[in-house]
């Protein structure tokens, strides 16, 4: 049952990582029943961070870069991410300054200019609509933080170790798809913000940041 999954995966510490790396088949299907049956089981992982100084402070890390690597096969991207938005859902601390909460995780991978997985362009910008119909209020996170800031920064995400997955010829991070990427996430971000006036106030924001097109969209939708 979900209990035993829960109890035979939590203990592997350390070797979440590697064990989720050589086989996503069952990590990503224990996983998934998991969240789907005993959620609140799966919260157990969200250990408190008081008291400990050195090293990852909570065993969610550990599934956190598991899925970070897993993320990196485009065959596994949306089921990763997917996980990870549920995991959000469950995160009793998705605002802390801790930077390893599976919101971060979802950003890492699918960042316009710096993504971390080697799944094309077209298969983010689905990832990002799998996330937005699993769970919608992970999804709104998740575009905020993907709407272009003022002096962005990023971390990568853990990489794989066993396997080299990446492709012959990598795909070339251009202005071109950067710029498509931010018009995927304002079209989303302006669907899921709707007439919210709390919404909308985060475009204000990015205002400064976004191409001109974006903006003449996202003033239509203010205006109206």
């Amino acid at each position: 049952g979900c209990g035993k999954q829960h109890h035979s995966i939590a203990p592997l510490g350390d070797q979440t990582v590697l064990f989720g790396e050589a086989s996503p088949n069952p990590f990503l299907p224990a996983l998934e029943s998991m969240l789907e049956g005993a959620p609140e089981q799966v919260a157990q992982i969200f250990e408190s961070e008081r008291g400990r100084f050195f090293g990852p402070s909570s065993p969610h890390v550990h599934f956190l870069w598991a899925l970070e690597v897993i993320a990196w096969d485009p065959r596994y991207l949306n089921r990763a991410a997917v996980v990870l938005a549920k995991l959000g859902q469950l995160d009793p601390e998705p605002d802390s300054n801790h930077v390893n909460r599976p919101i971060n995780s979802l950003r890492g991978i699918l960042l316009g200019w710096s993504p971390n997985t080697y799944a094309l362009q077209p298969q983010r910008i689905a990832c990002l609509d799998a996330v937005l119909a699993a769970c919608p209020e992970v999804g709104w996170q998740l575009l905020k933080k993907l709407l272009p800031r003022h002096m962005d920064s990023t971390s990568p995400t853990q990489h794989p170790k066993l396997r080299d997955l990446a492709p012959e010829k990598p795909e070339e991070i251009t202005f071109g798809l950067v710029w498509d990427f931010e018009a995927a996430v304002v079209d989303r971000a302006l669907v899921a913000a709707g007439d919210d006036e709390n919404r909308l106030g985060v475009f204000v924001e990015a205002m400064g940041q976004l191409q001109p097109s974006n903006r003449a969209k996202v003033l239509v939708c203010i205006d109206s």
